[in-house]
């Protein structure tokens, strides 16, 4: 299960990471961003700042807001993704280890046998 080590050590390394870029701090960022847009709103309303420039700072505001947004979203597909590959991992290696149980019983050969035969239908190709 060469395969599912190499995704143990990446997951530990994003959990890692994790530590660092949770989706708290994208979602912190954003409600920053949408309170400028509005103090800028209400700075224009108010008259504090011309047409000239309100139109540039809004729009580069509401682009960043657009980028921060799609930046959270992909960070909480991502992790959806991976919650979903540990479950698949941990299914494949509860059936590894029914396989497994089931065939110390057997010799050698029969072994072998049932190992090919599983692996010809299964076509596994992790890499």
């Amino acid at each position: 299960m060469i395969a599912v080590v190499k995704y143990r050590q990446k997951d530990e390394m994003v959990e890692l990471r994790e530590g660092w870029d949770s989706l708290d701090q994208p979602h912190s960022t954003v409600q920053k961003v949408q309170r400028g847009i509005e103090r800028m709103i209400d700075a224009y309303t108010g008259g504090l700042l011309t047409k000239e420039e309100f139109e540039p700072r809004i729009k580069k505001a509401k682009q960043r807001l657009a980028k921060l947004e799609q930046e959270q979203k992909d960070q909480a597909d991502e992790q959806l993704q991976r919650a979903n590959l540990k479950v698949i991992i941990e299914c494949m290696q509860e059936f590894a280890d029914k396989i497994q149980n089931g065939l110390t019983g057997l010799d050698w050969d029969a072994q072998r046998k049932i190992t090919c035969a599983i692996v010809k239908y299964y076509d596994l190709d992790f890499f």
